[in-house]
């Protein structure tokens, strides 16, 4: 079980810091050792929370959701019964099991068991932190952006009030405190002001998408390579909003930003043209 942790660490290790290696290799490795792991689990581990959870983590750095989520339910079942012994109804394990299993959902397309689970989450935070906490603003952070990628796969109007509804809670939490970092909350300010241009609030759109815009620039440099997101978000708004002046002035610097880079443009470049064309 160490030696698939070890595995599973670097991983998480290569996405964070950018190693330069053939994940692709570190993935069937880690996976090889995971499955011989359930395979020949032992009675005590059968009966072991942190052998199920740690198991599950794994599959799920590994994208094996399916897994994941049969390692969390029984980690789920054997923890009930300890908060039963313990006559213990909220504990910080069940809010990390919510999100847990609300991730692989997101991952497999199940958006209704997504969003039960993101919203069990909330309330278990809301009575064990406080609806203000900061934990508590992340979860709601992290629900709003699934709701995104939910109305990403099946648009609807109704989908993009509820992410624009869990994502003015998240910022208003998260801006009351200073521990998540001006770059997330920029980023998650960004795909506000898409949701907003969704709905065709682009007057507010713009203010927001203005502040994160400066954020970035601040942190990051106009060129650096990470604002490239940054430029194409601002230019898809301009774009919704039938501002084809300042659709084509983002694009560029997008472009441009490739270009600094010494990345290929040519793609960018077609798609960019096709847009502005269909204005």
């Amino acid at each position: 079980m160490k030696l698939a942790s070890a595995y599973s660490n670097f991983i998480l290790l290569e996405n964070a810091y950018w190693i330069d290696c053939n994940s692709a290799v570190y993935l069937e490795k880690t996976l090889f050792y995971a499955d011989q792991c359930f395979a020949e689990q032992t009675v005590e581990q059968e009966q072991d929370i942190s052998f199920w959870s740690e198991l599950g983590d794994i599959y799920r750095d590994c994208e094996q959701f399916s897994r994941a989520m049969a390692c969390y339910q029984k980690e789920q079942e054997l923890f009930q019964v300890e908060m039963q012994e313990e006559s213990v109804t909220v504990n910080t394990k069940l809010v990390h099991f919510q999100t847990d299993m609300a991730f692989c959902n997101l991952k497999m397309k199940q958006f209704s068991e997504m969003e039960e689970n993101y919203e069990e989450a909330i309330a278990l935070a809301n009575q064990l932190y406080g609806e203000e906490h900061e934990e508590t603003g992340e979860i709601w952070a992290a629900y709003a952006c699934a709701l995104i990628d939910w109305y990403n796969a099946q648009p609807s109007r109704e989908l993009l009030k509820k992410c624009k509804a869990a994502m003015e809670q998240a910022l208003e939490i998260l801006l009351e405190h200073d521990v998540y970092g001006e770059v997330r909350i920029a980023n998650l300010m960004m795909r506000y002001s898409s949701v907003l241009s969704e709905l065709g609030e682009f007057q507010n759109c713009d203010i927001v998408a203005a502040e994160a815009l400066e954020c970035f620039q601040k942190n990051f440099g106009e060129l650096h390579e990470q604002m490239q997101w940054a430029y194409l978000m601002v230019g898809d708004n301009y774009h919704k909003a039938g501002d084809k002046e300042n659709a084509r002035r983002y694009y560029d610097l997008a472009i441009r930003v490739l270009r600094e880079n010494d990345y290929e443009t040519d793609e960018l470049e077609e798609r960019v043209e096709e847009i502005l064309q269909g204005m």
